[in-house]
């Protein structure tokens, strides 16, 4: 059976305001070797030649011959290589699963996001904004030192009560009367139970999450994903250096175009997002850092 052929854009960055076809085969061959060749006379284009790479694993010979090519473009006369600046990529799906198996390969399953009840989780996501996770769990521990982590209590409490109750969080105010808002709803809107918002479309969950005054799209996003076990990708400033250090994506685009980036590339999978955004997290607090440590980093391959 022939592989399904289809007709590509070249990226150029050198020469933007041009493009060149490039043929490339679907499937699981994500290696390819330039080739050119003439059609009818006209100019030049560059077709790919399918190489087999096992799927979802590492491959040797696919780093070799992209690196290969690198070392090739640079013997290219100039004016050739500001014609064309292209180098044999991997279906960017199959990028980012490898990207994702490398790193639960070297960081194991991050069991996010930390909290024992859903609502403890939502809770979580609104202290979180601008702490640090420990400061997040010694306001949830207070909280249950008050036996104050239900619905019915944090609706009938006040927000100065609640604010002390929460200050190692920090902006403790200011979160108390978030954690309130969004308590509110769920308390009026949805019968003080949060079975009734998973019951609800994603997206409309979204839109009402969104609406709530202090709620922003990372935290509705987390909620939705960790809480409510819907499949959304949460981007966060860690995943946006992340991206722009593999050099896969725009790190000024905004949250939405970056977030849609993420879910047409990937398998619509809860675990995957929750599990693959965590990893991130753990990856540039490790080593993708403002100031990134490539050579010790477990994607180091990735960036060949």
């Amino acid at each position: 059976m022939q592989p399904k052929v289809s007709w590509l854009k070249g990226v150029r960055s050198r020469a933007p305001s041009h493009s060149v076809l490039v043929r490339t085969v679907a499937g699981d061959d994500p290696c390819a070797i330039l080739k050119p060749f003439t059609v009818a006379g006209q100019r030049k284009i560059f077709t790919s030649l399918p190489l087999k790479a096992e799927p979802y694993k590492f491959n040797l010979f696919y780093h070799i011959n992209r690196l290969y090519c690198k070392m090739l473009l640079l013997f290219i006369p100039n004016q050739i290589n500001d014609m064309l600046h292209y180098f044999p990529v991997k279906n960017m799906e199959q990028r980012l699963l490898d990207i994702f198996n490398m790193l639960l390969n070297a960081f194991g399953k991050r069991n996010w996001w930390p909290g024992e009840t859903e609502l403890e989780i939502i809770i979580g996501a609104v202290l979180t904004q601008n702490t640090s996770w420990k400061n997040v769990e010694k306001a949830i521990d207070n909280l249950k030192h008050h036996n104050a982590l239900d619905i019915h209590s944090l609706y009938k409490m006040d927000r100065k009560t609640l604010a002390m109750i929460i200050k190692s969080s920090g902006f403790y105010n200011i979160k108390s009367n978030r954690l309130k808002n969004i308590i509110n709803v769920i308390y009026n809107d949805y019968s003080s139970n949060i079975l009734n918002l998973k019951n609800i479309d994603m997206w409309s969950v979204r839109e009402k999450l969104l609406e709530i005054n202090g709620i922003g799209k990372e935290t509705a996003d987390s909620i939705i994903l960790y809480a409510l076990n819907k499949p959304i990708f949460v981007i966060d400033v860690y995943t946006k250096r992340f991206l722009k250090n593999h050099r896969l994506y725009n790190e000024e685009s905004d949250y939405d175009t970056v977030q849609s980036f993420f879910m047409k590339n990937l398998p619509n999978d809860t675990y995957l997002f929750n599990e693959f955004h965590a990893l991130i997290v753990c990856l540039c607090q490790s080593f993708c850092k403002k100031v990134p440590l490539c050579n010790r980093c477990p994607l180091e391959q990735d960036l060949i």
